[in-house]
Protein backbone atom coordinates (compact mmCIF):
# COMPACT_ATOMS: atom_id res chain seq x y z
CA UNK A 1 0.00 0.00 0.00
CA UNK A 2 1.49 3.35 -1.35
CA UNK A 3 1.49 5.78 1.48
CA UNK A 4 1.88 9.93 1.03
CA UNK A 5 5.46 10.05 2.01
CA UNK A 6 8.03 7.70 0.31
CA UNK A 7 11.49 7.23 0.43
CA UNK A 8 13.20 6.11 -2.29
CA UNK A 9 17.06 4.20 -1.57
CA UNK A 10 19.28 3.86 -4.39
CA UNK A 11 22.27 1.00 -3.82
CA UNK A 12 24.78 -0.85 -5.91
CA UNK A 13 24.69 -4.83 -4.68
CA UNK A 14 27.85 -5.40 -2.74
CA UNK A 15 29.42 -7.90 -5.35
CA UNK A 16 33.55 -7.65 -5.47
CA UNK A 17 34.87 -6.31 -8.76
CA UNK A 18 31.52 -4.26 -9.21
CA UNK A 19 30.93 -1.90 -5.86
CA UNK A 20 32.79 1.39 -5.19
CA UNK A 21 35.22 0.87 -8.00
CA UNK A 22 37.29 3.81 -7.65
CA UNK A 23 38.23 2.34 -4.03
CA UNK A 24 39.20 -1.13 -5.47
CA UNK A 25 43.10 0.20 -6.73
CA UNK A 26 43.65 1.60 -2.79
CA UNK A 27 41.31 -1.17 -0.73
CA UNK A 28 41.17 -4.25 -2.84
CA UNK A 29 38.01 -5.51 -4.47
CA UNK A 30 36.91 -7.56 -1.65
CA UNK A 31 36.83 -5.07 0.60
CA UNK A 32 35.40 -2.34 -1.31
CA UNK A 33 32.04 -4.59 -1.87
CA UNK A 34 32.26 -4.84 2.29
CA UNK A 35 31.91 -1.45 2.41
CA UNK A 36 29.09 -0.85 -0.30
CA UNK A 37 27.45 -3.69 2.24
CA UNK A 38 27.88 -2.37 5.56
CA UNK A 39 27.25 1.45 4.27
CA UNK A 40 24.03 0.41 2.09
CA UNK A 41 22.59 -1.68 5.15
CA UNK A 42 23.11 1.01 7.43
CA UNK A 43 21.51 3.17 4.82
CA UNK A 44 18.83 1.18 4.82
CA UNK A 45 18.14 0.64 8.23
CA UNK A 46 18.05 4.52 8.72
CA UNK A 47 15.26 4.96 6.05
CA UNK A 48 13.31 1.95 7.84
CA UNK A 49 13.55 3.91 11.01
CA UNK A 50 12.20 7.06 9.32
CA UNK A 51 9.72 5.68 7.42
CA UNK A 52 8.26 4.46 10.70
CA UNK A 53 8.40 8.07 11.97
CA UNK A 54 6.70 9.23 9.01
CA UNK A 55 4.20 6.78 7.89
CA UNK A 56 6.21 6.54 4.38
CA UNK A 57 7.21 3.54 2.00
CA UNK A 58 10.15 2.82 1.26
CA UNK A 59 11.50 1.28 -2.23
CA UNK A 60 15.04 0.43 -2.91
CA UNK A 61 16.41 1.10 -6.46
CA UNK A 62 18.87 -1.63 -7.25
CA UNK A 63 21.56 -2.36 -9.91
CA UNK A 64 24.54 -4.54 -10.44
CA UNK A 65 22.19 -7.63 -9.05
CA UNK A 66 18.93 -9.47 -8.98
CA UNK A 67 15.72 -8.67 -6.76
CA UNK A 68 16.69 -12.25 -5.42
CA UNK A 69 20.08 -10.75 -4.47
CA UNK A 70 18.76 -7.79 -2.93
CA UNK A 71 16.29 -9.87 -0.78
CA UNK A 72 18.82 -12.41 0.18
CA UNK A 73 20.89 -9.36 1.41
CA UNK A 74 17.97 -7.24 3.20
CA UNK A 75 15.22 -9.24 3.30
CA UNK A 76 12.06 -9.86 1.44
CA UNK A 77 9.75 -7.91 2.85
CA UNK A 78 10.91 -4.88 1.15
CA UNK A 79 10.37 -3.31 -2.29
CA UNK A 80 12.79 -3.32 -4.98
CA UNK A 81 12.67 -1.48 -8.26
CA UNK A 82 15.89 -2.42 -10.94
CA UNK A 83 17.26 0.99 -12.03
CA UNK A 84 16.33 2.31 -15.08
CA UNK A 85 18.12 5.19 -17.02
CA UNK A 86 20.81 5.80 -18.51
CA UNK A 87 22.65 8.06 -15.90
CA UNK A 88 22.37 8.63 -12.57
CA UNK A 89 19.44 11.67 -13.27
CA UNK A 90 17.52 9.88 -15.74
CA UNK A 91 17.67 7.09 -12.80
CA UNK A 92 16.51 9.26 -9.86
CA UNK A 93 13.84 10.98 -11.62
CA UNK A 94 12.25 7.36 -12.95
CA UNK A 95 11.63 7.29 -9.18
CA UNK A 96 10.21 10.55 -8.22
CA UNK A 97 7.66 9.71 -11.24
CA UNK A 98 7.29 6.32 -9.70
CA UNK A 99 6.45 7.65 -6.69
CA UNK A 100 4.22 10.76 -7.96
CA UNK A 101 2.23 8.12 -10.44
CA UNK A 102 1.40 6.31 -7.08
CA UNK A 103 0.32 9.24 -4.98
CA UNK A 104 3.13 10.39 -2.81
CA UNK A 105 3.17 13.71 -1.69
CA UNK A 106 6.41 14.29 -0.70
CA UNK A 107 9.44 11.83 -1.71
CA UNK A 108 12.98 11.66 -0.38
CA UNK A 109 15.72 10.05 -2.88
CA UNK A 110 18.78 9.28 -0.54
CA UNK A 111 22.01 7.32 -1.60
CA UNK A 112 24.31 4.84 0.15
CA UNK A 113 27.57 6.49 0.59
CA UNK A 114 26.85 9.12 3.12
CA UNK A 115 27.92 7.88 6.92
CA UNK A 116 26.14 10.44 8.48
CA UNK A 117 22.86 9.75 6.92
CA UNK A 118 20.21 9.86 10.08
CA UNK A 119 16.50 9.48 10.55
CA UNK A 120 16.49 12.98 12.26
CA UNK A 121 18.28 14.41 8.45
CA UNK A 122 15.11 12.55 6.91
CA UNK A 123 12.66 14.24 9.50
CA UNK A 124 14.00 17.88 8.70
CA UNK A 125 13.62 17.07 4.78
CA UNK A 126 10.31 15.96 5.14
CA UNK A 127 9.54 19.26 7.41
CA UNK A 128 11.23 21.11 4.74
CA UNK A 129 9.04 19.90 2.02
CA UNK A 130 5.71 21.31 3.77
CA UNK A 131 6.60 24.86 2.57
CA UNK A 132 9.33 24.52 -0.05
CA UNK A 133 9.15 22.65 -3.65
CA UNK A 134 13.06 21.71 -3.20
CA UNK A 135 15.17 20.16 -0.40
CA UNK A 136 18.88 18.99 -1.07
CA UNK A 137 21.73 18.05 1.40
CA UNK A 138 24.47 19.28 0.09
CA UNK A 139 27.51 17.17 0.32
CA UNK A 140 30.97 18.38 0.53
CA UNK A 141 32.11 17.10 -2.58
CA UNK A 142 29.89 19.53 -4.33
CA UNK A 143 27.00 17.33 -5.34
CA UNK A 144 24.19 16.16 -2.88
CA UNK A 145 23.20 13.34 -0.66
CA UNK A 146 19.45 13.91 -0.49
CA UNK A 147 16.66 15.16 -2.67
CA UNK A 148 13.51 15.86 -2.39
CA UNK A 149 10.52 17.46 -4.03
CA UNK A 150 6.63 17.52 -3.99
CA UNK A 151 6.37 16.54 -7.94
CA UNK A 152 9.09 15.20 -10.45
CA UNK A 153 10.57 18.54 -11.95
CA UNK A 154 12.14 16.33 -14.91
CA UNK A 155 14.57 20.26 -16.00
CA UNK A 156 16.85 19.12 -12.31
CA UNK A 157 17.79 16.17 -13.57
CA UNK A 158 18.89 17.18 -17.36
CA UNK A 159 20.86 19.92 -16.40
CA UNK A 160 23.59 18.52 -14.10
CA UNK A 161 26.76 17.30 -15.59
CA UNK A 162 26.48 14.11 -13.04
CA UNK A 163 29.69 12.93 -11.06
CA UNK A 164 31.38 16.26 -11.24
CA UNK A 165 31.64 18.65 -8.53
CA UNK A 166 29.32 20.93 -10.04
CA UNK A 167 26.15 18.94 -9.79
CA UNK A 168 24.69 21.06 -6.54
CA UNK A 169 25.85 24.48 -7.91
CA UNK A 170 23.91 23.18 -11.41
CA UNK A 171 21.11 22.09 -9.56
CA UNK A 172 20.26 25.38 -6.98
CA UNK A 173 20.35 27.75 -10.91
CA UNK A 174 17.96 25.37 -12.64
CA UNK A 175 15.87 25.78 -9.37
CA UNK A 176 16.32 29.19 -9.54
CA UNK A 177 15.60 29.45 -13.25
CA UNK A 178 12.24 27.24 -12.51
CA UNK A 179 11.28 29.74 -9.77
CA UNK A 180 11.25 26.87 -6.89
CA UNK A 181 11.97 27.68 -3.67
CA UNK A 182 14.77 25.32 -2.48
CA UNK A 183 16.05 24.41 1.38
CA UNK A 184 19.35 23.45 1.81
CA UNK A 185 19.80 21.02 4.98
CA UNK A 186 23.74 20.75 6.53
CA UNK A 187 26.31 19.57 4.53
CA UNK A 188 27.56 15.83 4.84
CA UNK A 189 30.36 13.84 3.84
CA UNK A 190 29.89 11.24 1.38
CA UNK A 191 32.57 8.30 0.63
CA UNK A 192 33.96 7.97 -3.29
CA UNK A 193 37.25 8.21 -2.96
CA UNK A 194 40.31 6.97 -0.47
CA UNK A 195 40.13 10.12 1.06
CA UNK A 196 37.04 10.13 1.89
CA UNK A 197 37.59 6.50 4.30
CA UNK A 198 38.26 8.60 7.51
CA UNK A 199 34.23 9.65 7.14
CA UNK A 200 33.53 5.95 7.48
CA UNK A 201 35.81 5.07 10.01
CA UNK A 202 35.25 8.15 12.20
CA UNK A 203 31.67 6.19 12.77
CA UNK A 204 32.59 3.00 13.01
CA UNK A 205 34.95 0.43 14.88
CA UNK A 206 37.21 -1.62 13.50
CA UNK A 207 36.16 -5.61 14.08
CA UNK A 208 39.45 -6.38 16.11
CA UNK A 209 38.86 -2.97 17.94
CA UNK A 210 35.00 -3.98 19.22
CA UNK A 211 34.33 -4.48 22.78
CA UNK A 212 32.08 -7.41 22.94
CA UNK A 213 31.03 -6.94 26.43
CA UNK A 214 29.98 -3.63 25.57
CA UNK A 215 26.05 -4.72 24.83
CA UNK A 216 22.95 -2.95 24.45
CA UNK A 217 19.83 -4.87 25.03
CA UNK A 218 16.73 -4.09 23.18
CA UNK A 219 13.84 -5.41 24.59
CA UNK A 220 10.55 -4.48 22.67
CA UNK A 221 6.97 -3.84 24.32
CA UNK A 222 3.45 -4.03 24.57
CA UNK A 223 1.83 -4.08 27.96
CA UNK A 224 4.44 -5.73 29.96
CA UNK A 225 3.70 -3.16 33.09
CA UNK A 226 4.10 -6.59 35.64
CA UNK A 227 7.25 -7.63 34.52
CA UNK A 228 9.54 -5.13 32.91
CA UNK A 229 11.08 -3.05 36.30
CA UNK A 230 12.06 -6.69 37.51
CA UNK A 231 13.97 -7.57 33.89
CA UNK A 232 15.16 -3.72 33.72
CA UNK A 233 16.76 -4.28 36.95
CA UNK A 234 18.49 -7.72 36.18
CA UNK A 235 20.14 -6.44 33.44
CA UNK A 236 21.16 -2.82 33.98
CA UNK A 237 24.21 -3.43 35.97
CA UNK A 238 25.26 -5.63 33.42
CA UNK A 239 25.07 -4.26 30.15
CA UNK A 240 26.30 -0.80 28.86
CA UNK A 241 22.73 0.11 28.17
CA UNK A 242 18.70 -1.28 28.46
CA UNK A 243 16.55 0.41 25.56
CA UNK A 244 12.79 -0.39 25.62
CA UNK A 245 10.47 0.67 22.83
CA UNK A 246 7.32 0.38 23.38
CA UNK A 247 4.69 -0.25 21.14
CA UNK A 248 1.97 2.17 22.68
CA UNK A 249 1.12 0.10 25.47
CA UNK A 250 -2.22 0.84 27.33
CA UNK A 251 -0.28 0.12 30.90
CA UNK A 252 2.68 1.86 32.28
CA UNK A 253 4.90 0.20 30.93
CA UNK A 254 6.83 2.91 29.32
CA UNK A 255 6.73 4.90 32.35
CA UNK A 256 7.71 1.70 34.34
CA UNK A 257 10.59 1.07 31.84
CA UNK A 258 11.73 4.89 32.48
CA UNK A 259 11.73 5.28 36.44
CA UNK A 260 13.71 1.47 36.06
CA UNK A 261 17.00 3.67 34.49
CA UNK A 262 15.86 2.28 30.90
CA UNK A 263 16.15 4.57 27.54
CA UNK A 264 12.58 4.57 26.67
CA UNK A 265 11.43 4.58 22.76
CA UNK A 266 7.77 5.11 22.29
CA UNK A 267 6.29 4.20 18.95
CA UNK A 268 3.36 2.59 16.67
CA UNK A 269 4.64 -0.45 14.59
CA UNK A 270 5.63 -3.86 14.65
CA UNK A 271 7.66 -5.85 16.62
CA UNK A 272 10.44 -5.45 13.58
CA UNK A 273 10.16 -1.85 13.37
CA UNK A 274 10.07 -1.68 17.38
CA UNK A 275 13.58 -3.24 17.10
CA UNK A 276 14.97 -1.81 14.10
CA UNK A 277 14.20 1.61 16.07
CA UNK A 278 15.97 0.43 19.47
CA UNK A 279 18.89 -1.08 16.82
CA UNK A 280 19.48 2.62 15.78
CA UNK A 281 19.74 4.37 19.06
CA UNK A 282 22.25 1.81 20.34
CA UNK A 283 25.37 2.95 21.58
CA UNK A 284 26.84 -0.82 22.08
CA UNK A 285 29.12 -2.59 19.86
CA UNK A 286 26.41 -5.73 20.40
CA UNK A 287 23.38 -5.78 20.33
CA UNK A 288 21.04 -8.51 22.09
CA UNK A 289 17.23 -9.01 21.39
CA UNK A 290 15.49 -9.78 24.12
CA UNK A 291 11.40 -10.56 24.75
CA UNK A 292 9.95 -9.03 27.96
CA UNK A 293 9.55 -12.19 29.30
CA UNK A 294 12.97 -13.77 29.20
CA UNK A 295 15.14 -14.41 31.71
CA UNK A 296 19.21 -14.99 30.67
CA UNK A 297 21.67 -15.90 32.73
CA UNK A 298 23.85 -12.66 35.18
CA UNK A 299 27.07 -14.86 32.75
CA UNK A 300 25.39 -12.90 29.63
CA UNK A 301 27.86 -10.62 28.90
CA UNK A 302 30.57 -13.20 29.11
CA UNK A 303 28.97 -15.29 27.06
CA UNK A 304 27.99 -13.57 24.44
CA UNK A 305 31.80 -12.46 24.43
CA UNK A 306 32.57 -16.31 24.12
CA UNK A 307 30.39 -16.92 21.22
CA UNK A 308 30.92 -13.62 18.86
CA UNK A 309 34.72 -14.33 19.25
CA UNK A 310 34.72 -17.37 17.45
CA UNK A 311 35.67 -17.07 13.78
CA UNK A 312 33.25 -17.40 11.31
CA UNK A 313 30.10 -16.64 13.64
CA UNK A 314 27.82 -14.41 12.82
CA UNK A 315 25.46 -13.95 15.34
CA UNK A 316 24.22 -16.29 18.33
CA UNK A 317 21.48 -16.82 20.79
CA UNK A 318 21.28 -18.80 24.25
CA UNK A 319 19.83 -22.09 24.40
CA UNK A 320 15.90 -22.45 25.27
CA UNK A 321 14.00 -23.63 28.13
CA UNK A 322 10.51 -22.47 29.21
CA UNK A 323 9.72 -21.41 32.99
CA UNK A 324 7.62 -23.75 33.85
CA UNK A 325 9.18 -27.66 35.22
CA UNK A 326 5.83 -29.75 33.84
CA UNK A 327 7.15 -32.43 32.36
CA UNK A 328 5.55 -32.00 29.18
CA UNK A 329 7.28 -29.02 28.37
CA UNK A 330 10.97 -31.24 27.90
CA UNK A 331 10.26 -32.51 24.82
CA UNK A 332 9.25 -29.36 23.40
CA UNK A 333 12.84 -27.84 25.25
CA UNK A 334 15.06 -30.58 23.60
CA UNK A 335 13.77 -30.66 19.83
CA UNK A 336 14.21 -26.79 20.16
CA UNK A 337 17.81 -27.15 20.90
CA UNK A 338 18.21 -29.19 18.45
CA UNK A 339 16.82 -27.54 15.54
CA UNK A 340 18.53 -24.12 16.88
CA UNK A 341 22.11 -26.02 17.08
CA UNK A 342 22.14 -28.27 13.87
CA UNK A 343 20.03 -26.12 12.10
CA UNK A 344 21.49 -22.57 13.40
CA UNK A 345 17.82 -21.66 13.49
CA UNK A 346 17.12 -20.21 17.22
CA UNK A 347 13.78 -18.06 17.13
CA UNK A 348 13.66 -14.64 19.30
CA UNK A 349 12.58 -15.99 22.78
CA UNK A 350 16.31 -17.63 23.14
CA UNK A 351 17.91 -13.85 22.77
CA UNK A 352 18.98 -13.24 19.40
CA UNK A 353 23.06 -11.52 19.77
CA UNK A 354 24.96 -10.37 17.06
CA UNK A 355 27.45 -7.25 15.97
CA UNK A 356 25.80 -3.51 15.65
CA UNK A 357 27.70 -3.95 12.36
CA UNK A 358 26.68 -7.10 11.36
CA UNK A 359 23.00 -6.10 12.08
CA UNK A 360 23.95 -2.62 10.55
CA UNK A 361 25.11 -4.51 7.57
CA UNK A 362 22.07 -6.41 7.20
CA UNK A 363 19.77 -3.37 7.18
CA UNK A 364 18.04 -4.39 10.22
CA UNK A 365 15.17 -6.82 10.53
CA UNK A 366 12.71 -7.47 7.46
CA UNK A 367 9.44 -5.06 7.92
CA UNK A 368 7.16 -7.69 8.50
CA UNK A 369 4.52 -8.10 10.93
CA UNK A 370 6.00 -11.43 12.61
CA UNK A 371 8.70 -14.26 11.58
CA UNK A 372 11.07 -11.30 11.63
CA UNK A 373 13.13 -13.14 14.22
CA UNK A 374 13.48 -15.90 11.84
CA UNK A 375 13.57 -14.15 8.27
CA UNK A 376 17.14 -12.71 9.89
CA UNK A 377 18.47 -15.34 11.33
CA UNK A 378 18.18 -16.94 7.72
CA UNK A 379 19.88 -13.88 6.08
CA UNK A 380 22.49 -13.91 9.16
CA UNK A 381 23.11 -17.43 8.17
CA UNK A 382 24.49 -16.70 4.74
CA UNK A 383 27.49 -14.62 6.21
CA UNK A 384 28.20 -17.37 9.06
CA UNK A 385 27.87 -19.58 11.45
CA UNK A 386 24.94 -18.45 14.16
CA UNK A 387 25.96 -20.45 17.29
CA UNK A 388 24.37 -21.13 20.55
CA UNK A 389 26.25 -20.17 24.35
CA UNK A 390 26.63 -22.80 26.47
CA UNK A 391 23.82 -21.27 28.82
CA UNK A 392 20.01 -20.79 29.15
CA UNK A 393 17.37 -17.98 28.01
CA UNK A 394 14.04 -19.13 30.34
CA UNK A 395 11.22 -18.24 28.69
CA UNK A 396 7.68 -17.22 29.98
CA UNK A 397 5.28 -20.70 29.60
CA UNK A 398 2.62 -18.21 29.08
CA UNK A 399 1.71 -18.61 25.34
CA UNK A 400 1.68 -22.51 25.76
CA UNK A 401 -0.62 -22.50 28.66
CA UNK A 402 -3.15 -20.07 26.81
CA UNK A 403 -3.36 -22.36 23.71
CA UNK A 404 -2.14 -25.86 24.93
CA UNK A 405 1.14 -27.33 23.94
CA UNK A 406 -0.03 -29.21 20.84
CA UNK A 407 -1.59 -26.52 19.29
CA UNK A 408 1.15 -24.17 20.09
CA UNK A 409 3.55 -26.48 18.27
CA UNK A 410 1.07 -26.95 15.33
CA UNK A 411 0.49 -23.40 14.65
CA UNK A 412 4.86 -22.48 14.78
CA UNK A 413 4.82 -25.44 12.09
CA UNK A 414 2.24 -24.44 9.77
CA UNK A 415 3.50 -20.69 10.05
CA UNK A 416 7.11 -22.08 9.09
CA UNK A 417 5.61 -24.21 6.39
CA UNK A 418 3.89 -20.98 4.48
CA UNK A 419 6.70 -18.98 5.15
CA UNK A 420 8.63 -21.05 2.83
CA UNK A 421 6.35 -21.18 0.74
CA UNK A 422 5.74 -17.91 -0.05
CA UNK A 423 2.59 -17.03 2.33
CA UNK A 424 2.61 -13.10 2.18
CA UNK A 425 3.13 -11.70 5.92
CA UNK A 426 -0.40 -10.61 6.49
CA UNK A 427 -1.50 -13.92 6.26
CA UNK A 428 1.29 -15.06 8.20
CA UNK A 429 -0.28 -13.03 11.51
CA UNK A 430 -3.80 -14.89 11.34
CA UNK A 431 -2.21 -18.16 11.48
CA UNK A 432 0.11 -17.41 13.86
CA UNK A 433 -2.93 -16.16 15.92
CA UNK A 434 -3.02 -12.48 16.50
CA UNK A 435 -6.77 -12.86 15.34
CA UNK A 436 -7.67 -14.65 18.25
CA UNK A 437 -5.84 -11.89 20.44
CA UNK A 438 -2.82 -13.28 20.81
CA UNK A 439 0.06 -11.08 21.47
CA UNK A 440 3.21 -11.55 19.15
CA UNK A 441 5.49 -9.24 21.43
Amino acid sequence: MTGLNRINVFSRFPRAGKAKTRLIPSIGAEAAAQLQRDMSGRTFLCARVAALQHDADLVVHYNGGSEADMQHWLGRSTRYEAVTGADLGESMLASFRLASTEGCQRTLTIGSDCPSMSPDILSDAFAALEENDIVLGPASDGGYVLIGMKAPHPELFDGPTWGKSTVLAQTREIAAGLGLRVHELAQQDDVDEEADLENWYALRAPQDKLDLKQISVIIPTRNEADRIEQRITALSSLAHEVIVVDGCSDDDTAAIAHAAGAHVICAAGSRAQLLNAGAWAAKGDVLLFLHADTDIPSTFPDDIADVLSKQRTSAGAFRFAIADSAPKYRLLTSVTNLRARLLQLPYGDQGLFLTRAQFHGLGGFADMPIMEDYELVLRLRRNGRVALAKTVASTSARRWRTLGLLRTMAINQRMLWNFHKGTPPAQLTSLYGRDEGIETF
